[in-house]
């Protein structure tokens, strides 16, 4: 059973999913099989073909989302939620983090972001009380440039040297300019 979200900008709903997919927006409860604690989420999603969005605070789940193949959208009522959040999310092609999980955890504070995989887990915690970051400042994308020039070079070596080949160096690319990019902040 569920019931409809209003798009009230006051009334949050209480625990519970979107699933962008119906008809009309519709939230649900959570569901004892799909993850109460967030092992048994990460479990559940990991190998899903939909992407999933949960928020977890002192380790309970508040709210959580499902999207399509390629994103999952919440409504900004509801990211507003995210704040001092464990965000746990997955990636059915297998990459680390987007500049929209990021951007999206930065802007509203989560604590932390989990990106899980098939085959991997991507992890990356707000330092102190902040992130420290504009995410929409005009010179990120200067630092956003520099660490894909910067990891792109750093695989072109390794390629180079026979220690990757191409589909794994466009896989890892990804990665390496996320890490880059946090280390710049010294995250």
């Amino acid at each position: 059973m569920h019931s409809l979200l209003q798009p009230s900008p006051n009334r949050f709903f209480a625990e519970g999913f979107i699933d962008e997919e119906a008809s009309q927006m519709a939230v649900h409860r959570p569901l004892r099989s799909d993850g109460k604690t967030f092992e048994q989420a990460a479990a559940f999603i990991r190998n899903s073909r939909v992407e999933h969005l949960y928020f977890f605070r002192e380790d309970k789940q508040i709210a959580r989302f499902r999207g399509t193949s390629n994103y999952v959208n919440p409504p900004e009522e509801a990211l507003l939620r995210m704040k001092d959040c464990v965000v746990l999310h997955n990636h059915p092609q297998g990459t680390s983090f987007s500049q929209a999980d990021v951007k999206a955890v930065v802007r509203y504070d989560a604590a932390k972001l989990v990106v899980v995989s098939p085959d991997y887990f991507y992890t990356v915690k707000r330092p102190r009380d902040s992130w420290g970051i504009d995410m929409d400042s005009l010179w990120i994308d200067n630092v956003l440039e520099e660490a894909t020039s910067l990891a792109q070079d750093e695989l072109r070596k390794k390629e180079a040297r026979g220690e990757m080949n191409t589909s794994q160096k466009l896989f890892e690319e990804n990665h390496q300019v996320w890490s880059i990019f946090f280390s710049y902040f010294d995250i």
